[in-house]
């Protein structure tokens, strides 16, 4: 009698516990280019940030060489885009140039002699500023392209 309460009590646990963990949120593919003064550009980080609290969770991709990106979140499939709702979209890219002073790092004593910085204005890289917008809708969203003004 004594050893059926472990394996009592654990098939309890089990049961309470099968619904429990993240859940996985429905995704719909999502697809676009990114260029820079008309140009395809390559390794820019695009970000898809909820517009209403509780609307799905934020989905980003980076472009390849064509500037074409594919969303995935956090909670969704590789690869499988954004939950459909309204979104602000906002997009970065870094370069690097030489630094005028070199910097060592204080714990590993590794010189750094280059430094990045940001060729997007801010107003692109702020969910709150920025111009640009997005919906995702149940089913394929391709076409999602935006043309980042430079100049």
């Amino acid at each position: 009698m004594y050893r059926l309460i472990p394996v009592s009590v654990f098939c309890i646990c089990l049961a309470l516990c099968s619904g429990c963990g993240p859940k996985q949120t429905k995704t719909y593919y999502v697809e676009g280019t990114i260029t820079i003064d008309g140009q395809p550009a390559e390794k820019v980080l695009v970000t898809f940030v909820p517009k209403t609290e509780g609307n799905g969770v934020q989905a980003s991709g980076v472009t390849d060489a064509q500037g074409i990106y594919k969303l995935t979140s956090l909670r969704g499939k590789q690869d499988k885009g954004a939950a459909a709702g309204d979104y602000a979209v906002t997009v970065s890219k870094r370069e690097w140039k030489p630094a005028a002073v070199p910097f060592v790092d204080p714990v590993t004593k590794q010189e750094f002699k280059e430094e990045s910085f940001e060729i997007i204005p801010v107003q692109y890289r702020n969910p709150f500023r920025s111009p640009l917008n997005a919906t995702v809708s149940a089913g394929e969203n391709k076409g999602l392209d935006f043309d980042i003004v430079l100049k």
